[in-house]
């Protein structure tokens, strides 16, 4: 519980290499996924991989969802400071 909402649902993610994965655990059950990463992706800096992972996994989780999450809080754990501050801040100044 956070604060005085109750998340709808909790997720972690992670990238090695050439893979990523996330999972989403929420009212419904368990929502995994994983790829790869493309060719031009696997050279980047891990936080980097990371960001595209976590939006790779969101982007898919929402898809499955869809209407229920609608007006919902999903947590995030990331151990990631680089993405951490970008949330905090806002976004980053590098797109």
């Amino acid at each position: 519980m956070h604060g005085k909402i109750a998340p709808y649902a909790d997720s972690f993610y992670r990238c090695i290499f050439k893979k990523m994965g996330g999972i989403f655990r929420g009212p419904e059950g368990i929502f995994q996924m994983g790829g790869d990463f493309a060719e031009e992706q696997v050279g980047l800096h891990i936080n980097v991989k990371e960001a595209v992972a976590l939006e790779a996994s969101l982007r898919l989780f929402c898809e499955k969802i869809n209407e229920k999450i609608k007006g919902k809080i999903v947590v995030v754990n990331v151990d990631n400071q680089v993405l951490f501050h970008i949330y905090e801040k806002g976004g980053s100044t590098v797109s």
